[in-house]
């Protein structure tokens, strides 16, 4: 789903498709022009095709192909510019926390309501969206 051109960009990764429809609704009535992936290998190759101009990257817990620890590096290395959510249908636990120690900026639980993810991402981007 795209918005506006000139609105910011934010990468949904979610391997499942209703996140991925529901999550994208939701970034573009906050604003941003969305770009979804549905393996962290095409998130990777996504960002490298859009260079600087991610802003956002909303990305799930649970990828299929990668960890996520793994997933965040690969991307902060494609996308240095981003802001990082994670996003778990888990609770904050360690291994969740394990991420954040990583240089994730966030954490949201899934599922999530837009006003929830409007605080969070207002939160992580220092400004109202």
């Amino acid at each position: 789903m795209e918005t506006d051109a000139s609105a910011a960009v934010a990468l949904l990764v979610d391997d499942d498709e209703v996140v991925l429809q529901l999550g994208s609704r939701m970034l573009a009535k906050l604003g941003f022009r969305v770009l979804t992936a549905e393996t962290g290998g095409s998130a990777v190759d996504l960002l490298a095709r859009h260079p600087g101009e991610v802003r956002l990257v909303v990305f799930d817990f649970s990828m299929p192909d990668i960890a996520p620890d793994e997933l965040l590096a690969r991307m902060r290395a494609a996308a240095p510019q981003a802001r990082f959510l994670l996003a778990s249908g888990y609770s904050r636990d360690a291994s969740v926390q394990a991420v954040l120690d990583r240089g994730c900026q966030g954490f949201i639980q899934k599922p999530f309501r837009l006003e929830e993810l409007k605080r969070t991402v207002e939160s992580l981007m220092g400004r109202e969206v």
